[in-house]
């Protein structure tokens, strides 16, 4: 039996019954308490299972042009990596409730097969060996009630990409914590009571950051498309500038889980600017000295342009505020 020793279940999410689906069947319960995305605006279940394969592969070949690209387009002057996340289904299939045909997506494999030769393209592997069921006993790098990875996970590919930029990665430890409750993202699908107690977390010492600007307001809601933060650590050990292009699990930089978290506190400067498109004046907008690009499994279907400029992709962002 799988152990998350991390997170303790509430009553109530140890009340659920494995296959139970949420209500709006976004959300289904797997093995162990673990809860995943079922269907929502990425119809996750269908994009493992009743898929057309073909259409799925050919995504794959269109991000994979996309992200040889973009190599091409920044490499002569600015250090380019791109980081493509597994869905939380790829890396513990053991645990969905479902019989998952293709594992991981076609698209994704796709994507593997022809950019592994390109040495500035990451597909998480330290996370997906994390996620191992020999390696997931004493903490797992997945959120029990949410569709993202854990603080440990996020960390653990921090420093995945510290290692490719030839820098010592973070040191830490885990110390016990005042427990406190999280619902996540999926456990709140059914119900307000359903998450976990957290009790213990990874412990780093690194400098505190300075969020010198936020078009969010500082809203801990979750990043939104076109959402900037600049972040600058006067004590950070690297001098250098990252810019990093994402979604959710680069985030906002506000919360632990979030690959901005860490980043902000080994850089100098770290911008983060919530898109699919590597905006056309990147340099000059930015002024960074190495782009990340973070992309994930679930977003596959729809391939992104390299169309806009940094003002467009963050106005997104000004017309939902």
């Amino acid at each position: 039996m799988t152990h998350f020793r991390s997170f303790l279940p509430s009553e109530e999410l140890r009340n659920l019954r494995t296959g139970d689906i949420s209500m709006d069947r976004t959300a289904i319960v797997g093995a162990d308490h673990m809860l995943f995305l079922y269907g929502g605006t990425n119809d996750h279940f269908q994009a493992y299972s009743r898929i057309s394969e073909q259409t799925s592969i050919a995504n794959g070949h269109g991000w994979a042009n996309l992200t040889a690209q973009r190599h091409e387009r920044l490499s002569a002057s600015t250090q380019m990596l791109s980081l493509f996340v597994p869905n939380k289904a790829t890396c513990l299939p053991d645990l969905y409730p479902l019989p998952l045909d293709h594992v991981p997506t076609p698209g994704l494999g796709e994507m593997r097969r022809l950019l592994k030769e390109d040495t500035g393209v990451m597909f998480c592997d330290d996370l997906i060996e994390a996620s191992l069921p020999a390696n997931r006993y004493d903490s797992s790098p997945w959120k029990l009630t949410d569709s993202h990875w854990s603080d440990y996970g996020s960390l653990l590919v921090a420093n995945s990409i510290l290692r490719r930029l030839a820098v010592t990665p973070i040191e830490s430890h885990w110390v016990e914590c005042e427990p406190h409750f999280s619902a996540g993202d999926l456990g709140s699908r059914f119900g307000e009571k359903v998450g976990v107690q957290v009790i213990r977390e990874v412990a780093c010492e690194l400098p505190t950051p300075l969020c010198v600007f936020d078009s969010g307001g500082g809203s801990l809601d979750g990043a939104s498309m076109g959402r900037r933060v600049e972040w600058e650590c006067e004590d950070a050990p690297i001098g250098s500038s990252i810019l990093v292009v994402g979604n959710s699990f680069a985030g906002t930089g506000l919360r632990r889980n979030h690959l901005v978290y860490w980043f902000s506190r080994m850089f100098r400067r770290t911008v983060f600017l919530h898109a699919a498109s590597v905006p056309t004046d990147v340099r000059e907008a930015y002024r960074p000295d190495i782009v990340l690009f973070q992309g994930l499994e679930r977003f596959m279907r729809l391939v992104p342009v390299d169309e806009y400029t940094a003002q467009q992709c963050e106005a997104v962002y000004e017309v939902r505020a």
